[in-house]
């Protein structure tokens, strides 16, 4: 965690941006051997029949701009690949619009068009501790998603998120990292509300099923920090009871 936070402030001392600061945090996280993240770490999870499929999404509160990838096989910093496409978004072009989420081979070939650092399992095979948590059915080995959140001298808020999903997870499977607004968002506020920078962690499906990071902006207005935390928590609480009985409709939390 501190090598992620100094390489994050070394990008600010130089005048970096909060988007660089954010990639170059998660970067180092995703590297981790003790995050399930990234493309190849002893602790990644991988999917049903053995393989490594990451998603990531990153989100800037300048401009509304995002990035996200999803199901993504061979990219070595999925982050790198959520902020290519951020960034791309920002350029605003004139002619093709050009896509902010990307799943798959298509995420592959972006990746490879802006040569991003990409791996071939063929020449670097999957860890041999994940291929055994793998072979070992583990369900119950921790998540770990990495994210991390910042604020430049400019006043810009950015969250980014990634991770290898859970395990055993079904092939093409896209968790609540590589969903817009999902895994994280980022405003820098207005004159009537705060900014504020989100990345979560847990169950895709369930943070998407009850839209949690909805909740939290729409509660940054109207509520003070703690009594944030305070509501989250108990939010969280009664949809994982709805769910229990079989309401997994967000509404009915």
């Amino acid at each position: 965690m501190r090598v992620a936070l100094e390489a994050a402030a070394r990008v600010l001392s130089a005048g970096g941006d909060a988007v660089s600061a954010c990639e170059e945090a998660v970067v180092v996280l995703e590297d981790a051997e003790c995050t399930n993240a990234g493309c190849n770490g002893p602790q990644v999870n991988l999917t049903t029949d053995g393989r490594v499929e990451t998603d990531a999404s990153v989100m800037s509160g300048s401009a509304n701009a995002i990035g996200c990838c999803g199901a993504v096989e061979g990219v070595r910093n999925p982050i790198t690949l959520a902020v290519h496409l951020l960034r791309s978004q920002e350029r605003r072009p004139q002619d093709r619009q050009p896509p902010l989420f990307l799943v798959g081979h298509g995420a592959l070939a972006e990746a490879k068009d802006a040569n991003l650092s990409t791996i071939n399992y063929d020449d670097e095979p999957i860890h041999p501790r994940a291929l055994i948590k793998h072979q070992d059915n583990a369900t119950r080995y921790l998540l770990d998603t990495v994210g991390a959140i910042c604020i430049d001298s400019a006043g810009h808020a950015v969250a980014a998120v990634s991770s290898a999903g859970i395990a055993l997870k079904r092939p093409g499977r896209v968790g609540h990292a590589g969903c817009p607004r999902m895994g994280c968002c980022a405003s820098n506020g207005s004159s009537t509300s705060a900014a504020y920078a989100f990345s979560c962690t847990g169950r895709g499906e369930h943070l998407v099923q009850g839209a949690l990071l909805q909740h939290l902006e729409r509660q940054v207005a109207s509520m003070s920090a703690k009594a944030q935390v305070n509501d989250v928590i108990k939010y969280v609480c009664r949809f994982d009871t709805n769910l229990g009985r079989g309401q997994t409709d967000p509404q009915s939390i």
